[in-house]
């Protein structure tokens, strides 16, 4: 039997962190993503991308060790769906859970070839960065549906991406859970 969960938080605005974002027909159409030229730039990017995807995935076990269920995998396959969806979400400026390019997340995943037979994503959008971690994870608890992911058994294996526009002040998260 196949379950299929898509999840989205709800605003946490006293923290600076909002999970939920609409924008007009203008800001649509303006540029979202400033990608740094420099080699150098771009490999601190990266760096900060692998630990926030390390940093997530930890807090996500802590949870649920604290809960008695055992720890999920971080994969880099996964890794690489989640994190094609968060440029996406950024340079494309949306914030749902169907991608108008590759569908909802279970498509997406198996257009990437991952294999599953349950699959989640929680996905969380902000403007502060240094802080939002624990914020963000503490959100998708505060939210009945994504702590049903974070907590879901049958997910052993997750994979977290990461997109940033330092410039507009944007940072989204995408966490694909599968078994």
């Amino acid at each position: 039997m196949k379950i299929t969960v898509y999840l989205s938080v709800a605003a946490l605005l006293m923290s600076g962190v909002a999970l939920a974002s609409f924008q007009t027909a203008n800001e649509k159409k303006q540029a979202a993503v400033v990608s740094p030229q420099n080699p150098l730039q771009l490999q601190e990017k990266k760096k900060r991308r692998e630990a926030m995807q390390k940093d997530i995935a930890q807090a996500i076990n802590e949870i649920r060790l604290s809960k008695g269920l055992t720890e999920v995998e971080l994969k880099s396959n996964i890794c690489r769906v989640a994190q094609i969806k968060a440029e996406e979400m950024l340079a494309e400026q949306y914030y749902v859970h169907k991608s108008p390019v590759h569908g909802m997340p279970d498509e997406m995943m198996r257009k990437y070839s991952l294999k599953f037979s349950v699959s989640g994503e929680n996905i969380a959008w902000s403007s502060v960065f240094r802080s939002s971690v624990q914020e963000v994870v503490e959100g998708w608890l505060d939210f009945k549906a994504d702590k049903e992911n974070l907590l879901n058994p049958d997910f052993a294996k997750v994979g977290v991406g990461f997109a940033e526009d330092e410039g507009a002040r944007k940072y989204h998260w995408v966490v694909m859970f599968t078994d």
